[in-house]
């Protein structure tokens, strides 16, 4: 995998849900990491700490370091580097973090893809310019390059729920799509999700609804649609 010159922080905000997902599996192994290394103080620790979801911690915790700027950035994606930490988590991000050449502070790397081709659930797709989505057996037309298959839709939202909860950001155009269609959502519901405070507590509402195959594959449509660079990066990254 080949790598060009970019801040540490521009990879932080790129890979946000990635990272969420692939730490989240064992949040406190990076937890007790960064406070060793002094990368939080103790009262961003006890916050940490203290929260109840992992995938929230996650989120918290790299928006901290992004707040912090180029040198707190570098300083965890180097601390990623370290084989007791990887080794904690799965060969993805090993392979990930493995593939970035990190400069000090002062320097700009990031990685790029090298191949052009993905597999989702056992599938191979090509890039081309004019494809498609299929989903359960119905074709989408999408303004993408990058055709994706995706048959079974309840594992792909639970796999892929921490990614989503952290990075979807456009609920009320997902929302309307969701309830112009007649009982993916009912109205004491929507008007439940409408009231959360943040777009995490959205999401992870909507998450929680999308409980019949008729749902999940219009959330996952409104998802295509309204935030197609998440889902490209979930379904093909």
């Amino acid at each position: 995998m080949a790598s060009t010159q970019q801040s540490s922080l521009k990879i932080l905000t790129k890979y946000k849900p990635k990272l969420v997902r692939w730490l989240s599996k064992d949040f406190q192994v990076i937890l007790q990491n960064v406070q060793s290394e002094e990368l939080v103080d103790d009262r961003a620790y006890q916050r940490l700490k203290s929260t109840a979801l992992p995938e929230d911690a996650c989120i918290d915790l790299l928006d901290t370091l992004m707040n912090r700027g180029e040198g707190a950035s570098s300083a965890f994606l180097q601390l990623l580097k370290d084989p007791e930490v990887h080794d904690a988590y799965n060969e993805k991000l090993k392979e990930w973090i493995l593939s970035l050449e990190l400069s000090p502070p002062a320097g700009q790397t990031t990685p790029q893809k090298a191949n052009t081709s993905h597999s989702v659930a056992g599938q191979t797709t090509p890039q081309s310019t004019n494809i498609s989505l299929s989903v359960a057996g119905q074709t989408t037309p999408q303004s993408t390059n990058i055709s994706h298959s995706v048959p079974d839709l309840k594992l792909f939202f639970k796999e892929n729920r921490a990614a989503l909860v952290s990075s979807v950001r456009n609920v009320g155009p997902i929302m309307d799509d969701l309830q112009s269609i007649t009982g993916v959502i009912h109205d004491e519901k929507a008007a439940s999700i409408h009231a959360d405070p943040t777009s995490y507590l959205s999401v992870r509402s909507i998450l929680d609804a999308v409980t019949s195959s008729k749902a999940r594959e219009a959330l996952f449509n409104a998802l295509l649609k309204h935030e197609a660079g998440v889902m490209d990066d979930l379904l093909h990254g």
